[in-house]
């Protein structure tokens, strides 16, 4: 008799004893499984009927693990304005603009007064000393989906602002932000 047929003819007894104990009485053998907990899946989220400032449609997804922003805005040294846009749970994705919505991924609009001036496609952006005239001036920066769609949690899109002061003396150097 070969090694192979030897080593054939043990693994079925071994198979045997083990149905018989596992099965004694007639009894169907009972397996126990251990659930594994797995790590919640990013969401894509839901698209609402409810638009953003901008005018596009806010994107709702769940609380935990939605992206996340925070926004700071300084005066350049020599004109205008550094915009540095800090984020969590979201990947910039430029080269996926204007295509189909995937989760935490994408690209920001940044208002100024509440009119959109600009799509922005990573963490910082210059501002020109030209896009605000003297006063005070609300930034703002929404986090969109690749399709346009503002991410929201609880009917609130992801967004972050700041009032900026500009001399207006169209060279930026005197101003000042401040969070809000």
């Amino acid at each position: 008799m070969s090694n192979t047929s030897t080593r054939a003819i043990g693994i079925a007894g071994i198979a045997a004893i083990a149905l018989f104990i596992s099965g004694c009485a007639g009894e169907p053998a009972s397996t126990v499984t251990t659930p594994v907990e797995e790590a919640p899946a990013a969401s894509n989220g839901q698209v609402l009927d409810l638009i953003d400032q901008t005018g596009h449609q806010l994107r709702q997804v769940p609380a935990e693990g939605a992206p996340e922003v925070s926004l700071e805005v300084t005066e350049d040294a020599k004109a205008g304005w550094n915009v540095r846009i800090e984020t969590a749970n979201f990947t910039w994705a430029p080269q996926h603009a204007s295509a189909e919505a995937k989760p935490g991924e994408g690209h920001a609009h940044l208002m100024i007064d509440g009119k959109k001036y600009t799509r922005v496609y990573s963490d910082w952006f210059y501002l020109p000393a030209t896009a605000l005239t003297a006063g005070e001036h609300m930034v703002m920066v929404s986090l969109s989906a690749n399709d346009h769609t503002t991410y929201a949690v609880d009917g609130d899109p992801v967004a972050a602002q700041t009032m900026v002061m500009a001399s207006g003396e169209g060279d930026g150097h005197t101003g000042h932000s401040h969070g809000s």
